[in-house]
């Protein structure tokens, strides 16, 4: 090939690749002045925070109910911006206990897009999920039993209380408060309440009864928060002197 030949395939070279670099900007170009002149609209929304991946044994103990996002869209989808509901996942994977700032990542409606500035954090609190068992303490309230109480027992005796760590460490004692007297106490019922022998001597047939919900308390007689009892309610047998 001689040296005229090359020079004009370079030539023609260059003209084609300037041609295809004009085209692809003209492409481009006209593509944003498109979308620029798509009326659009934006509105502020509440997405509420779901959380997920919480590891085995933990449980959340604080996080917001929901974040602010900005939506943005094409004229049209207001009514689906203002009706749908909106979501931001919280991904829990990996977290020990303790307090940490995790990403909530916004779920918007089809068709609509999250305008942001930077993540969207938000503040959550973990603990360790524990147990423990604690005697029952009855106590019947003075209409049922208005001549006095010689002795009683309840069914189970012993109950368990599950919650985070701090709260079900806050616990200092289960009382069965029982408040309505039952013609037939179903005892080992639906409820959970369990079937128990009664002391030697006392003819459970013949004894009052009642079922009676459980508190869980703390040191200060307040309702400890946050806690389960299980079950949540117990028999309670009494004699009256």
């Amino acid at each position: 090939m001689t040296s005229t030949a090359r020079g004009w395939r370079e030539v023609s070279m260059r003209v084609l690749a300037l041609g295809l670099a004009g085209v692809i900007w003209v492409v481009a170009g006209s593509e944003k002045s498109r979308i620029a002149s798509t009326p659009t609209f934006e509105v502020i929304r509440d997405a509420r925070i779901v959380v997920k991946n919480v590891p085995q044994g933990m449980v959340v103990t604080e996080v917001p109910s929901s974040v602010t996002v900005r939506l943005r869209g094409a004229r049209g989808l207001e009514t689906t911006a203002g009706d749908a509901e909106i979501i931001a996942v919280v991904n829990l994977s990996g977290v020990t206990p303790g307090q940490h700032l995790l990403a909530a990542d916004p779920l918007p409606p089809s068709g609509l897009e999250v305008v942001r500035s930077g993540a969207i954090t938000v503040g959550v609190t973990v603990e360790e999920l524990v147990s423990a068992e604690f005697d029952v303490e009855a106590v019947i309230a003075a209409s049922l039993a208005p001549e006095g109480v010689a002795r009683m027992n309840t069914a189970p005796s012993r109950v368990r209380v599950e919650g985070p760590k701090a709260a079900v460490g806050s616990v200092s004692r289960v009382v069965a408060l029982a408040l309505t007297q039952a013609e037939e106490a179903p005892v080992g019922s639906d409820d959970g309440v369990e079937d128990q022998a009664p002391p030697a001597g006392l003819m459970v047939e013949q004894q009052p009864g009642a079922v009676a919900a459980l508190l869980a308390l703390d040191d200060n007689g307040q309702v400890a928060q946050g806690v389960d009892v299980y079950p949540g309610a117990v028999l309670v047998r009494w004699e009256s002197r």
